[in-house]
């Protein structure tokens, strides 16, 4: 029983290369033109006046470790040495403004013994009430020379903070005459010689994550749902130079007039740089619904096309257009346990 199982697979081509209509949807391919580019760029700007320092970056140089760039930094170091100057001045004040408090502290602490004693002496008969008076009038001028010490020493320490708030600022301001470059990113730009004047907000230099490239291209709607990521992109000078590229983002609205929705697709380095045009082929179903059948399951006689059945039976086609391997034609109402075959030797 082995060996006749065998013998037919063999001799019955209907048996080993049945088709089901179902998975013969026709697919149309096109070919879209899309132009790569980093996934990521950065603008190297700066926040101060200033000179640019000399260094020794270029375009195309990848950003070694530690790297950066520095504006003069005198005028605005020299400010921080004369603001911190200033503070130490006040924070002497300040520490003197202190001194006088406490010595006038203790002098109102000393009046308020000689009217605590007057007022005893004065009950006991060893007084004058003219005396006490006049410790009373020295204790409340004390007083007062006391509260006004304090809003002294209070204005000075809100000044020394102040100021220590403007050195701290400034140290901030200093910091930002260095800065710092990317780890590894290339430069792709450089707007700004060594020893030109820049202005905040200038840019510099530009530069750009090569490690990850990006670009968009328009999908129709049935391009998109039937898209299987990630694609491959071919190069239009040589074919042989091809890439993966998957996709990461899709717009939510779809364009009014062309009906298309963009998508954004990342890719690794390309072999020839950042910027490059590539091809991307996309394949999906025809919108009538066409299917494709090899022309070894086809018979043929004076232009009609024939398809047949696993049973037998003999289906007449309406052609839509004839490929090389393939023949393009108009989806039939077929049984769906339909099973195409090769025609018969005798078949036309």
């Amino acid at each position: 029983m082995q060996h006749l199982t065998f013998i037919l697979l063999c001799f019955c081509p209907c048996l080993c290369a049945e088709l089901d209509p179902a998975q013969l949807v026709a697919q149309e391919q096109n070919t879209l033109r899309v132009f790569s580019e980093p996934r990521r760029t950065m603008a190297i700007t700066s926040e101060v006046n200033g000179r640019l320092l000399a260094h020794s970056f270029d375009v195309g140089q990848v950003i070694p470790s530690q790297a950066k760039l520095q504006i003069d930094p005198r005028v605005a170091r020299l400010e921080v040495q004369r603001l911190q100057a200033q503070h130490k001045r006040m924070e002497a004040e300040a520490s003197g403004q202190k001194m006088l408090l406490d010595q006038s502290l203790k002098r109102k602490t000393h009046l308020e013994g000689e009217v605590t004693r007057q007022r005893k002496l004065l009950q006991g008969g060893g007084g004058t009430a003219q005396l006490l008076e006049q410790r009373q009038h020295e204790l409340m001028v004390q007083i007062f020379q006391v509260e006004l010490e304090k809003q002294r020493l209070e204005a000075l320490g809100q000044a020394v903070a102040e100021q220590q708030h403007a050195v701290e600022t400034q140290k901030v301001w200093l910091q930002r005459h260095d800065i710092a470059l990317p780890l590894g990113w290339t430069i792709v730009e450089k707007s700004v010689e060594p020893g030109e004047w820049v202005t905040p907000g200038q840019t510099m230099l530009r530069c750009a994550d090569l490690k990850t490239l990006r670009f968009s291209a328009l999908l129709s709607e049935v391009e998109w749902s039937t898209l299987e990521s990630p694609v491959t992109l071919r190069s239009p000078t040589d074919p042989k130079v091809q890439v993966k590229a998957k996709a990461y983002h899709a717009e939510p609205h779809v364009d009014d007039q062309t009906r298309r929705r963009r998508v954004w697709f990342e890719m690794p380095a390309a072999p020839h740089g950042p910027a490059r045009e590539w091809e991307m082929v996309l394949a999906s179903p025809r919108g009538d619904g066409a299917i494709a059948i090899p022309l070894d399951h086809l018979s043929s006689a004076f232009g009609q096309y024939w398809a047949h059945d696993s049973d037998g039976g003999k289906h007449p086609l309406r052609l839509i257009r004839l490929e090389s391997e393939r023949a393009i034609v108009e989806r039939p109402s077929w049984p769906p346990k339909l099973r195409l075959v090769p025609p018969p030797a005798s078949a036309p």
